[in-house]
């Protein structure tokens, strides 16, 4: 069993539009439609969790031209 991880994405800004946010969301299936749970904010919010869950992340398109998002992405993994 590889080492537990733990991923954190620090969101630090973005639109409150969910269309335009990319943010990133936790979801059962690879194409994003059984939603475990998608961030309604992003400025100044984290989102973490275990990357050895049985879980797809990521973020759907986003629409619209020069949209942009800012975060921080780090990983912890045990030793």
């Amino acid at each position: 069993m590889a080492n537990p991880a733990i991923n954190i994405i620090i969101f630090i800004k973005g639109s409150d539009n969910e269309d335009l946010s990319g943010g990133t969301g936790l979801y059962r299936d690879n194409e994003f439609n059984d939603i475990i749970f998608e961030p309604k904010k992003l400025n100044n919010s984290a989102l973490i969790y275990k990357s050895s869950e049985n879980f797809f992340h990521g973020f759907k398109e986003i629409k619209g031209k020069d949209k942009v998002r800012y975060t921080l992405n780090t990983q912890f993994t045990c030793l």
